[in-house]
């Protein structure tokens, strides 16, 4: 689908993004189309994946608004909202996690407005940390068990947060669709479910991962992996694939998908396997066997890059 360019209107406040977005619609009705937001966040600088959400959010919209908020440190929430707030404000620490908030690379906003722009993204939306979670901030945003599995067991502020952050986009931009990669499942259902409860009226759609010509899900993070540690990486997407393969063979007994997964993981000694476990797709709850659909989640470390990945069962 050819993409009329337009400048993005790049914008830092609720208020202004709120104008920019009915000057945008105003424009598209006069004309006889219709009043459909899209919505993609981005973080770090954009690459494949990222425009492949735009793309497609511009190809079911009249206007796709893409948010950009990167923290300036691990985002977390330990018990209060204040500790949130005081998490994402504070600088130092190390961004280990995945999740679509935080990336440490620096970014030319000009340059990626541009890169934006021609994928479909029609206004740029920018928002600073007060912006984000201003003085007094009190709130999270927590769904019960699917927050707590997965990515929730092993750092349940950080998913927390994301959460918290992800529901506060949404408040702001108000759109009629957002769309997340299917690397992200857990944040998907999140979503979902937080939409649903909150009566936020806008659909969650979930977009196939983007892939490396070798598997890898496409993702800021790679480009800090070294030669030896992006081959160790390749070794994640192979092993969901085998399992997505025995899967197709007919085998549902899960401890027998969970150990020849973990099997082919920690085949390679470099990567620091966190978890491998097949979960439900809907849920995330723990299965012995596979009535329903399911997927294989995959979380590991590598050259100190963390990484996260799954592959649909059934």
């Amino acid at each position: 689908m050819s993409i009329p360019y337009a400048a993005p209107g790049v914008v830092r406040d609720v208020a202004s993004l709120r104008e920019a977005i009915a000057a945008c619609l105003a424009t598209t009705s006069s004309s006889g189309g219709g009043t459909a937001v899209g919505h993609v966040h981005t973080a770090g600088r954009p690459h494949a994946g990222h425009l492949a959400l735009i793309a497609r959010s511009h190809a079911e919209n009249q206007i796709t608004v893409v948010s950009r908020f990167v923290a300036p440190s691990p985002v977390n929430a330990e018990s209060t909202a204040n500790g949130l707030a005081d998490s994402v404000a504070a600088r130092g620490g190390s961004a280990r996690s995945e999740g679509g908030l935080e990336e440490p690379e620096t970014t030319d906003e000009a340059h990626d407005a541009d890169r934006l722009a021609r994928a479909g993204g029609r206004i740029v939306f920018a928002p600073s940390v007060p912006v984000m979670l201003p003085e007094g901030y009190s709130t999270i945003v927590s769904v019960n068990g699917l927050s707590d599995a997965l990515e929730g067991a092993r750092q349940p502020g950080h998913v927390r947060a994301l959460t918290t952050l992800h529901t506060r986009l949404l408040q702001m931009v108000r759109p009629t669709r957002t769309y997340v990669g299917e690397k992200d499942w857990q944040q998907f259902l999140l979503l979902q479910r937080v939409a649903q409860d909150l009566l936020l009226h806008v659909d969650i759609v979930m977009v196939p991962t983007a892939r490396e010509s070798d598997g890898l899900a496409i993702a800021n993070r790679n480009t800090r992996l070294s030669p030896d540690a992006r081959q160790s990486a390749r070794t994640i997407w192979a092993a969901l694939e085998q399992t997505q393969a025995l899967f197709a063979g007919g085998v549902r007994d899960v401890a027998v998908l969970e150990s020849r997964l973990r099997t082919r993981l920690l085949d390679d000694p470099a990567l620091d396997v966190e978890y491998a476990v097949v979960s439900d797709a809907t849920t995330l709850a723990p299965v012995t066997q596979l009535y329903a659909p399911a997927r294989a989640f995959v979380a590991a470390e590598v050259g100190g890059v963390r990484l996260i990945d799954n592959v649909a069962l059934g």
